[in-house]
C-alpha cells in the first residue's frame, strides 16, 4: 500500500485530533473509545473534503 504525503497529512491530523481528545476525557475505558472515534471521523471528513474542495482534475 503506497502512501502519499496527503495521506500521511490527512492521518497525522487524525492521530493528533484523537491525541487532544483522549486528553479531554481522561477516564481510561472512555479516552481510548473517544480516541479511536475522534480518529475515525477526523480522518474521513479531512478526506472527504480534500477530495471534494482539492480536486486536481
Amino acid at each position: 500500500m503506497k502512501f502519499d504525503h496527503k495521506e500521511i497529512f490527512i492521518l497525522f491530523i487524525a492521530v493528533m485530533a484523537g491525541y487532544i481528545a483522549r486528553n479531554i476525557y481522561s477516564e481510561f475505558p472512555y479516552s481510548l473509545i473517544i480516541m479511536v472515534i475522534a480518529i475515525i471521523v477526523v480522518y474521513y471528513l479531512l478526506e472527504y473534503f480534500l477530495k471534494k474542495f482539492h480536486s486536481t482534475e
